[in-house]
Parts: structure tokens; sequence; C-alpha cells
């Protein structure tokens, strides 16, 4: 049987930092700090609440068992092909109206997500078709597994970190383009309350720490954006307390496709052309036992031009524009479904990820 990259290194890492460990105690674990947020003070405190905008974000989904002879290599390889050939012989709506063509200037690249999932003592999340979720993100797969051993090492450190809710609550059927509404707190200075000030914090972003941000709902100075998003769909009729309840390490393969536009050009997004993103999630680490491991697709609209679409929607009529962009999405998800097909993979039933997996936990 074939050991894989991550499990090869991590062997090794233990050898290496077993006296780190033992004389620092840096080996992460989620602990239950009883952190509880008054929904009352959090609502009329007169701190400012920061993060992005509440936003639609538009994703088809789509998950599944994989044969064994089925990898996000050969899934891109024939994913592209179809694509390109589409992009010459065939109309696209946006295209059509910004008056250009659809590109890829790079090959699918390979990031590792650990997500912690927060709830409630009685799942009320879950029961509701809500996520709140500490995301970060690193360059690699070993990156994280030496992060998770040597956290001294700063090649290694985490390049994101987020705390991020989403409410799943309108899950369309499989032939409709999802709508999610999503807000995030972003520590990056290319988002607010840090695109002015510059002063973000740097990473590693220590573990601990910023699960408390999340529990709180609270960074500094800011009540942060996704907690108030939280207690205004959750509507707690009491005080509300948090704690992580799964951890996942995600390998995710993203794959962009752009377009000069003019919506992404009036943006702040450091890729203002990307359009359209497809994703391979590789959900298997972090599963409880009742879980089976799958493969999540996913075709999302980027935000570098949903934004400023979404934003203009006050100004002038956007429905074309939005019109324009879900049937070049949906152009995209056939070609994936067609894709899948010839995989002849076993499609499984519409749900988010979170749900999909503490369905099984919970039933």
């Amino acid at each position: 049987m074939m050991i894989s990259e991550n499990a090869l290194i991590g062997k090794k890492m233990k050898v290496v930092s077993l006296l780190f460990l033992i004389i620092l105690g840096c080996q992460d674990s989620l602990q239950n700090s009883n952190l509880e947020v008054d929904v009352n003070s959090f609502k009329n405190s007169p701190l400012l609440v920061k993060g992005t905008p509440e936003r639609e974000e538009w994703e088809y989904k789509i998950a599944f068992t994989p044969p064994p002879s089925v990898s996000q290599k050969v899934f891109y390889n024939i994913l592209r092909g179809k694509i390109k050939q589409s992009w010459k012989n065939e109309k696209w709506k946006f295209a059509e109206l910004v008056g250009s063509s659809y590109y890829s200037k790079e090959e699918p690249r390979t990031y590792l997500y650990q997500d912690i999932y927060f709830d409630t003592k009685n799942y009320e999340l879950y029961k509701n078709h809500l996520s709140y979720r500490l995301r970060y993100r690193f360059k690699s797969l070993s990156s994280s597994t030496i992060h998770e051993y040597l956290p001294f090492l700063k090649k290694h450190w985490p390049i994101r970190c987020e705390i991020q809710f989403k409410n799943s609550q309108s899950l369309s059927p499989s032939n409709k383009v999802n709508t999610f509404l999503e807000t995030r707190f972003e520590f990056r200075n290319a988002s607010l309350p840090f695109l002015t000030s510059q002063d973000a914090p740097p990473s590693p972003w220590p573990l601990q720490q910023y699960l408390s941000y999340a529990q709180q709902g609270r960074f500094n100075n800011y009540l942060i954006s996704p907690m108030a998003s939280l207690i205004k769909y959750l509507n707690p009729e009491s005080n509300i307390m948090l704690n992580p309840v799964l951890r996942l390490k995600t390998p995710r393969t993203r794959w962009h496709i752009e377009i000069s536009n003019p919506f992404g050009q009036a943006t702040n997004n450091p890729n203002p052309n990307n359009a359209f993103f497809i994703t391979w999630d590789d959900v298997q680490d972090g599963l409880p036992p009742t879980s089976s491991p799958f493969i999540e697709v996913e075709v999302e609209a980027d935000r570098s031009s949903l934004d400023e679409v979404q934003d203009r929607r006050v100004k002038i009529n956007t429905k074309e524009i939005e019109l324009a962009i879900k049937a070049d999405q949906m152009k995209i998800y056939t070609l994936v479904l067609q894709t899948l097909a010839e995989l002849n993979v076993n499609i499984l039933t519409q749900e988010n990820k979170y749900h999909r997996i503490m369905s099984s936990f919970k039933n």
C-alpha cells in the first residue's frame, strides 16, 4: 500500500519534533474554552461590526465517491479539454456581454485547507443549515503537516486565515445554481477592516488564540461580521456558546477561468479578471468514523466580478448581467457533469459539506 506524501512527512516530523512537543507543548488541540456570547450586549455594542459585507455566493456543488482510478488530475485534464473546445465552438453569454473571451493562464493548483467548524451544544447551526468556521490555508499539503510538528519553521506557516459564516438554508435543486449568503472576517490587508490601515495580524495566527476570536465574535476593538450574521439568522433567545465540533484538513485543487471585464476592474481585488473557479476537495482527513470519504467539486462565480455586480444593483438594473453570469456558470456545470459521467462516479445527494458530515454523525 502506497504511503501518501502527507503521511510520510508526518512520520519523519514526529521523530524530529518529539522533544519540542514535550517541552513546548506546541501540538495544537481543539479545546472547549466555554466562551459565551451575550447576544443582547453584542447587538447593542458601540463597537463597529467589521468584515466583508454579507454577499450572495453562486455555486454548484457535486459530491461523489470516485473509483480508485479517478484523480483530480484525470478530472481536470478531461474537463479543461471540454471547456476550451466549447470556448471555440459555442457562444458564452457573459463573454458576449462584455465583448471579451474567456481564458486560463495557469494550471490547477492544490492548497491545504484546515477548517474548524463550530456549533452549539444542541447543534443548532447544523439543524438550521448554517455553518461557522475558522479556516486556515496552507500553500501545500506538506507545509500543513510540517507546521503541525515544527511550528517554528516560518517557511511552512499558513498563508491565509479567516472566520466565515455561511447560510445554506436555500439550497436549490441540483439543476439550479445554489445561492448562499456568506460573510467573512479575513486577517489580511486586502480585506476590511485592514484595507486602509494595512495592520492585519501576521501569520502564523496561533490556533487557540484565533479559536477564541471566532467563539467570542470579536477581534480587538471590532465585532466580526460572521458572528453578527450568525446571530441574525439563528436568532437565539438567550446567550450563545459555540465550541469546535469538527476539524477537517482538505486538499483543494483550484482552476481559475478568467475574462477581462469592467466589473472586476472596478474592485480592489488583486485578481480582477477572475470569473469562475472549479475546485476539487478530497474530504477524508478529520472525518468522524460514521462518515465515508468523498470528493466535492464546486463551480463558483468568483467574487472579483460578482461583488461589483451586486454593488451596482442599487444604481442600475443588473438582471441581464447576472443572468449572463449564471448562464455561463451553468454551461461549466454541465461540462463538469459530462466529465463525471465519463469517469463513472457515484454522485451523492445535494448537501453542504458540514451538513453532509454531521448528518452521518447525528443520525
